[in-house]
């Protein structure tokens, strides 16, 4: 049991959507950036039926193509509760910690991550995070925009640097010499910065 993973590159901002597809061929998108027609597409091509659109938080770059997709595909769109009301539509699904986003026989985990905004979410399951800007190869989210908060996001990655260290990294940008990392690599560069 797991998925199949295609990864959208946005040349705009650095970003990564996620693209994530179970056996049965439902699938959920992963931070609809700016790929959303790229997106549509591909479902298209590939036979895939897009239950949600989940938003691992609020910030344009992240959630740009929510409606876009979601009109072409009927998937619902899925934000933490905390960021929902900053979207320029209402969510269909508000998230908290410890829910569970299915898709066919795969499954993700919701961890509340605040610190880059009140309503960050990191998604695990299958060996995989998806840690959006709360984690990148070798940094971290900014906290200087509205409703950033730097202790609430020190204390988010100490909590993603106790998950099991084989877990891969996938973050919302390009940052760093590699796309992708794990938990036991970010573990050691968080040691380095002096966060743990």
């Amino acid at each position: 049991m797991g998925f199949t993973m295609k990864t959208f590159v946005s040349q705009r901002m650095g970003n990564l959507s996620y693209l994530l597809s179970s056996s049965s061929d439902e699938a959920i998108l992963v931070d609809p950036d700016f790929s959303g027609k790229e997106v549509i597409d591909h479902l298209g091509r590939a036979g895939l039926r897009l239950l949600h659109i989940v938003d691992t938080h609020h910030h344009i770059d992240h959630v740009h193509d929510n409606q876009l997709v979601a009109k072409a595909t009927g998937a619902r769109v899925a934000i933490h509760e905390a960021d929902s009301g900053m979207l320029e539509e209402p969510p269909d699904i508000a998230l908290r910690e410890g829910d569970t986003v299915r898709f066919g026989d795969c499954a993700l985990r919701v961890m509340h991550t605040p610190g880059h905004t009140p309503g960050g979410i990191c998604l695990v399951g299958h060996g995989h995070i998806f840690t959006g800007d709360t984690m990148f190869v070798g940094g971290f989210g900014r906290t200087d925009m509205e409703g950033g908060d730097r202790r609430e996001l020190a204390k988010s990655l100490r909590r993603l640097a106790d998950l099991d260290p084989g877990l891969k990294v996938h973050p919302g940008h390009i940052y760093g010499p590699a796309p992708s990392s794990t938990i036991g690599e970010e573990r050691s560069a968080l040691r380095r910065m002096g966060l743990l």
